[in-house]
């Protein structure tokens, strides 16, 4: 996970990146991207994000 923007607004922009299997073999990666506002999906991503602290960002 990476924290892409935090607007002024509270809103912040987060992608998620993690592997995919593929036919070919290869390590594919897939991007989930999540718009957050304020307050919004703590309990939702509060575990993905511990190690970036982002649940401090959306508290605020």
């Amino acid at each position: 996970m990476r924290i892409m923007h935090i607007f002024q607004n509270g809103i912040m922009i987060i992608q998620k990146k993690y592997p995919v299997a593929s036919a070919t073999g290869s390590n594919d990666t897939t991007k989930q991207i999540y718009v957050l506002k304020r307050g919004e999906f703590i309990n939702h991503i509060y575990y993905i994000q511990k190690n970036l602290f982002v649940n401090n960002y959306i508290i605020k």
